[in-house]
């Protein structure tokens, strides 16, 4: 129960779940990104496969109303590839933030921890010298106890 009133004892719980926490957002957003990137990959795949078909078309003779249509189709797999991109970098960005983050949490928590462990070690010397204090006293005062009887 003495641990629990100890301040780097709260602290260094503290900091175990602040890194629990950043753990679990780390996880995620590696799950996030990964499905941006196979979003994207899908994204690339679906453009070179109209930009063939669009080849293709464009040599044997297309109208122009349809040429459009894939014009228009390819230009918003290449904005939607774009914006997936930017995505998959702020992905990039907010993990590695966090990672950061995560370290500093885990140099706190070796802190905290060093510091309670000698906390521990202080209260275990009081405790000692305290019972030593109270051994003396016991002694001394059957020390005079004998004296007087004397």
């Amino acid at each position: 129960m003495k641990n629990k009133k100890n301040l780097f004892f709260i602290l260094e719980n503290i900091e175990k779940q602040k890194i629990k926490q950043e753990t679990i957002n780390i996880k995620n957003l590696y799950i996030q990104k990964k499905e941006h990137i196979k979003q994207l990959k899908l994204l690339i795949k679906f453009r070179n496969e109209y930009i063939t078909k669009l080849n293709i078309k464009l040599k044997s003779g297309i109208s122009i109303d349809c040429w459009k249509v894939y014009n228009n189709f390819i230009f918003m797999l290449y904005v939607a590839i774009k914006e997936n991109n930017n995505i998959v970098k702020k992905h990039e960005y907010i993990i590695k933030k966090n990672i950061d983050q995560w370290l500093k949490n885990h140099v706190k928590l070796k802190t905290w921890n060093f510091l309670n462990q000698k906390n521990k070690i202080l209260f275990k010397n009081r405790q000692i010298l305290k019972e030593n204090i109270v051994s003396d006293q016991f002694s001394q005062f059957e020390f005079f106890k004998k004296r007087q009887l004397l």
